[in-house]
This record gives C-alpha cells, structure tokens and sequence, in this order.
C-alpha cells in the first residue's frame, strides 16, 4: 500500500482505526508511537496544515541505541502517521497518529479528513484517545472512560463518562459530532490527566501522570486488540509541550 499525496483522503486504512493526537497531554499519541508489531509506516498530509510540525520526536540517544546493529533504521517522526499492521492475527488493525498541534479553527477539517479516510476504506470501528482534565460534580473521579456511540460496544469494563461534564477540546467536539452524523461506530476512550511539561513522560506531572496514562492506554489497548506496545519507546519520545496554546482560543464541548 502507498499513500496517494494528490488526494490525501486515499491513505489506506484496515477495518478498525485507533486515533491518538496531541490532547493536552500527547499521550494518545505517545501510546501509540509505542506501538512493537509489524507494521507498515505510512505519512500523509493535510493540505489546512502545510506546516504542521511534529511535537514529539525521537530523542537522539535512544534512537542511536535502537538503530544499533539494525538494518533498517526508524525512520523520523512527521506530523501525521499511519500504521498499519501487518502481523497475521492484528493485520485488522491501523493507528493513526496526529502527531501536531492542531488549532481549533483546523480541528474540522482534520475530522474530516480522518471521516474521509474511514469511509473510503471502509473502516467498521474507531477508537479514538484523548486526555483531558476536568471535574465531576458528584462521585469518584475513574482513569479512563468509555463512550461509545453508533451501535459500538464498550470494549473496556471503564465507566461512561456523563454528559454533563464540560470539556475543553474543539477536536474532541468536531470528532464526535462528525463521526456520528458519518455513522460509524466509535469510542471514545477519555482519560483524566494533567497537562504535560516539555520533555519526557514525567514521572512528576501531577496527581495522575502522563507516563501513568501511556502505560494504561497501552494496557487497554492490548487486552482489546492483542497489539503489542514498548513503554519505553513512548516514554522516551520528546515532547514540545504545545508552546503556542495560549493563543489558541478552544470550544467548550459536552461529552
């Protein structure tokens, strides 16, 4: 398979699709850049973001210790990639990572685009990853939540999260309302965390960290589709902990 740059909507996609982007902490995507299967490595572009530039990247020591001796060597990360995996039992399988800052005024025409890419390979589930920060107004705050919608079936034993807590994510909002009105079946896996620092997963950041999420992410993950993930790839991603947030202005969305 290869990505087709003129109409970037063909990549090609298996028949479930996990998302992670650049939440407030990149664990979604950090996750998933962890992924250990085979796979094939696919790069894509969104003609709203011609500059968009990855926030997490390999740091330069662990890439020179895991390219030693190999004779293919990992290969950069960009802003948008796809894997899709190859091993037999898990060849159903594509992550697609958002691998960016995406501003809220570009936030729907990236859903769109990952719409697009669903339907046109006919994608029969999504999952999508995102970490927020928010409050309850009555009972225990949980790790993760499982929303799912357009006849999905939970695939965690994690609590839904009520509709009636605000979050603050405009690619979130257009995620949802997108892909229900598509009509996909999707999840929402909404984890609690704390914004992130630049730099490594902390082992610091906050009363749940995002290393703590990674870890659990990738658990879930697994026990849902049997894919294999290397905590100590993500951990040791760099991340630019989002420098130009503070400018972009966000939607309020009910999940």
């Amino acid at each position: 398979m290869s990505s087709n740059r003129s109409e970037p909507w063909l990549v090609p996609l298996n028949e479930t699709v996990i998302i992670g982007y650049s939440d407030i902490a990149a664990a979604g995507s950090r996750a998933l850049l962890g992924l250990s299967d085979l796979r094939e490595q696919l790069v894509f572009e969104i003609p709203q973001l011609p500059n968009a530039k990855p926030c997490c990247v390999l740091d330069p020591k662990a890439a020179a210790a895991s390219n030693k001796g190999k004779k293919t060597q990992e290969k950069p990360l960009g802003p948008f990639i796809v894997y899709n995996c190859k091993n037999h039992a898990r060849q159903k399988y594509s992550l697609v990572v958002l691998n960016c800052h995406i501003p809220a005024a570009c936030s729907h025409s990236v859903v769109k685009y990952l719409v697009e890419a669903c339907r046109t390979s006919f994608a029969r589930r999504v999952f999508l990853l995102s970490g927020q920060h928010f409050d309850l107004p009555e009972g225990p705050l949980r790790p993760l939540y499982d929303n799912c919608w357009n006849g999905m079936g939970p695939g965690t034993a994690c609590p839904v999260l009520s509709r009636d807590v605000k979050l603050y994510d405009a690619f979130l909002s257009n995620f949802i309302q997108m892909f229900m009105i598509d009509g996909t079946p999707f999840s929402t896996l909404i984890a609690l965390c704390n914004k992130a620092e630049a730099g490594h997963a902390s082992e610091i950041d906050g009363s749940l960290d995002v290393s703590m999420v990674i870890e659990m992410y990738q658990e879930h993950l697994s026990e849902i589709t049997g894919l294999r993930f290397s905590l100590a790839t993500s951990k040791s991603l760099v991340y630019d902990g989002n420098p130009g947030e503070n400018a972009d202005m966000v939607a309020m969305i009910y999940v």
